[in-house]
């Protein structure tokens, strides 16, 4: 399992969004997703929801237009943004290894859930 690397890190509705990446050895490419952890996680564990954005959306896209995380601040929800379609897989060249993209978003949940779930 690869490390998580932190880019970022912001304010938002009484929480903060985090940017990481990581290498992905099923993509053998690197990925990035936000974590969106509300105040409440300060003091414990907090349920999480997985928002898989559409086809050519990155791990911004959802986590920018949907306007969840309010609604998560307000409920004491985790909410984490994997990139669903990595950029080195717009390729269609590379079609039936981006088609492994299921693979990858399945390795990005193990990855997560023992980063921020095993942890606490």
């Amino acid at each position: 399992m690869s490390a998580l690397t932190k880019l970022s890190r912001n304010k938002a509705y009484d929480g903060h969004i985090t940017k990481y990446s990581h290498n992905s050895a099923e993509l053998a490419c690197t990925m990035q997703l936000n974590v969106f952890l509300p105040k409440a996680a300060d003091h414990g564990k907090v349920p999480a929801i997985y928002c898989l954005a559409g086809l050519t959306c990155t791990e911004d896209n959802f986590a920018q237009k949907a306007g969840a995380l309010r609604e998560a601040a307000k409920h004491g929800l985790a909410l984490i943004f994997p990139d669903t379609s990595p950029s080195e897989f717009h390729d269609w060249p590379r079609w039936q290894e981006w088609c492994r993209r299921k693979k990858g978003v399945e390795a990005n949940v193990r990855m997560n859930n023992a980063s921020f779930l095993g942890s606490r």
